[in-house]
């Protein structure tokens, strides 16, 4: 019985020391931890700064070009509503009255 509680205490120094020497020699990085270096982290952040720029970049320029689009169509429709405008007065000034006595003319002869 001696000699098996004598066993039993080596056994126990002997399995704290493994134990010890095991988490001692064992420095891996556990494998919840991230894997990314301060270097990585600075590249992903510095691309996604440059997407954000081009994207506004972009932004603008379409804002500018739909600008200048709606410009142009808005001009146009002016200028196409100015000359009908003209060609409707024009006409109800050539038409107003030679017109009416043409028809009458018209009405006459066939008379």
């Amino acid at each position: 019985m001696f000699k098996l509680k004598n066993q039993f205490k080596i056994i126990n120094i002997y399995l704290f020391i493994f134990l010890g020497l095991l988490f001692i020699i064992n420095n891996q990085k556990v494998m919840a931890m991230e894997n990314n270096s301060k270097d990585k982290l600075k590249k992903d952040i510095d691309i996604i700064e440059e997407a954000i720029d081009t994207l506004e970049e972009n932004v603008k320029y379409f804002t500018k070009k739909g600008i200048q689009i709606n410009l142009n169509k808005l001009t146009k429709l002016f200028s196409n509503n100015k000359k009908r405008n003209i060609y409707q007065q024009q006409n109800i000034v050539l038409t107003s009255q030679p017109h009416k006595k043409k028809k009458q003319q018209y009405v006459r002869n066939n008379k």
